[in-house]
């Protein structure tokens, strides 16, 4: 019997004293659109930073949120700069709406944050992203890789995961809104449409039950265009190359490119690093790939919506052996031994493992 009050007493003295240090993060939440009182709030914040100089808290405020507090309150704007680089302020959650990132895209969660921490540095230059802390449920898989990628050191991995469950008809938060003069759900929904074709969004998030309901029951048509026309669509208008050559001659290739989706391919991100570039190569009458070669002043993150993009690019046909070849074009990825990685979209042509093949051409 005293054999085993000593070993339960040893367990309970080692567990108390390898116990982990507990830490509790605490701030302010909320946004234009919800849960800031603008007239008031900024000015109380940084009235309470000067009361409680021990204080260190984090900010999850929606990134457009300061345009308005900016125009509206700018005294307290002003007061609330002096100390947003300080050691008592850190912004915890950039993104640019505070989206429930567990169910978006991998792509949908980097834009929010790209675009949150630009208009967050538009106002603080010189505010650094070190923390990341949430109110609402935002933990996916791919959210370590993304921080990582933005240059977070730290997040805090345990929070209320308070879920809304969205918005109901009656509750009309735009009904103050002076900036969009919102009147219904409709007004809101239409100027969403607008704002992911003007700024070329790749996804439309419905993210909640009653958000999507809303969506499909207020506006099915712009759920329609947006199923049809939303992402990026890339094909080349036009691509104009020689029908013959001789043996060694360089050669010009003419192409223009154009996107017809809302969305653009987003090549200029810094985990894609500009790795899809528009490719041209030879194949021989086996079908066996000779000669492949890559523009890189062609651009495709440069290709938005219904705009064309016209390059030339000359090509030495140096080392390729007389004979007759076919011409193809492709988007490869450089990362991966530059094999086509984006689908063109063209129709009634014969493409073979990501080629498309364009026309015929003959060395002599």
């Amino acid at each position: 019997m005293n054999k085993i009050y000593i070993i339960l007493l040893t367990v309970f003295l080692s567990t108390n004293a390898y116990s982990q240090q507990a830490y509790f993060v605490d701030g302010y939440h909320g946004g234009i659109y919800g849960h800031y009182p603008v007239k008031w709030k900024t000015q109380f914040i940084v009235d309470q930073l000067h009361m409680h100089p021990d204080w260190r808290i984090g900010l999850e405020i929606e990134p457009e949120t300061w345009d308005t507090i900016r125009v509206q309150t700018p005294e307290a704007y002003q007061h609330f700069k002096e100390v947003a680089t300080s050691q008592q302020v850190e912004f915890t959650n950039p993104t640019y709406a505070q989206p429930y990132c567990y169910n978006i895209s991998g792509e949908s969660i980097i834009r929010q944050f790209q675009y949150g921490i630009a208009k967050i540095n538009a106002h603080f230059p010189e505010v650094d992203f070190v923390t990341y802390s949430v109110e609402e449920p935002c933990f996916t898989s791919c959210l370590p890789q993304i921080l990582k990628l933005f240059g977070f050191k730290y997040a805090v991995l345990k929070c209320p995961n308070t879920c809304w469950g969205g918005y109901t008809a009656a509750y009309e938060p735009f009904k103050n809104d002076t900036k969009y003069s919102f009147k219904s759900w409709k007004d809101v929904y239409n100027q969403s449409f607008d704002h992911a074709q003007t700024y070329h969004f790749n996804t439309l998030d419905l993210r909640t039950i009653t958000e999507t309901k809303g969506w499909t029951g207020l506006a099915p048509e712009l759920v329609r265009k947006f199923v049809l026309n939303g992402g990026y669509r890339v094909y080349p208008t036009y691509v104009i190359m020689p029908y013959e050559a001789s043996a060694g001659q360089t050669v010009s290739i003419s192409h223009s490119w154009r996107n017809t989706g809302y969305g653009y391919l987003p090549n200029n991100m810094k985990n894609w690093n500009y790795k899809y570039k528009p490719a041209f190569a030879l194949f021989d009458e086996s079908g066996k790939l000779v000669k492949s070669w890559i523009d890189e002043d062609a651009e495709p993150s440069q290709w938005l919506s219904n705009q064309r993009r016209n390059y030339t690019y000359e090509v030495s046909l140096d080392g390729i052996s007389r004979g007759n070849y076919q011409w193809a074009v492709a988007i490869v990825d450089k990362t991966k031994d530059n094999q086509p990685g984006i689908n063109i979209g063209i129709k009634d042509k014969e493409k073979k493992d990501g080629w498309t093949f364009i026309s015929e051409m003959t060395i002599k």
